[in-house]
């Protein structure tokens, strides 16, 4: 239910740059986690579909036999058993935050509209943090425009 909503938030599958494109030369097969390719998610290692609570062996559909190594078989958007699956990556939350925002903005009881929210944007990044700023929202003047 997690992963189904995970879905409705505007999340991909963490297998998304591996295993749910064309073939191993399409343009948009991910090597390395970015915001452009893949669950555009940029702290989301890239991974084929797998089903068990460990990285993938090599085979045949890891495009070249690659060993995948820090795969994310603990994301709640992986097909790993419900034993393993017991978290979200910190883009991935961004990204719900930033869809509840955009899509179910009108949702919202009131008469005023929203204030137009503007994404997160990372200020530093290393192996074990990430670092967002949020810019404030729209409104008054610039909302009414």
């Amino acid at each position: 239910m997690i992963h189904e909503i995970g879905h409705s938030l505007g999340l991909y599958h963490v297998f998304r740059g591996i295993s749910e494109v064309e073939s191993c030369n399409d343009a948009c097969l991910e090597t390395e986690p970015s915001l452009e390719t893949g669950d555009l998610c940029a702290d989301t290692n890239p991974t084929p579909k797998y089903k068990y609570c460990r990285d993938p062996e090599p085979g045949n559909d890891t495009c070249g036999r690659r060993h995948f190594k820090n795969t994310p078989f603990n994301n709640y958007m992986s097909y790993a058993d419900d034993d393993c699956t017991d978290s979200f990556t910190l883009n991935q939350v961004a990204r719900m935050h930033c869809y509840l925002d955009l899509i179910y903005q009108s949702w919202r009881p009131g008469s005023k509209p929203a204030p137009v929210p503007l994404p997160p944007r990372v200020t530093a990044q290393d192996q074990d943090s990430l670092t967002l700023e949020w810019f404030p929202a729209l409104t008054g003047h610039y909302f009414d425009r």
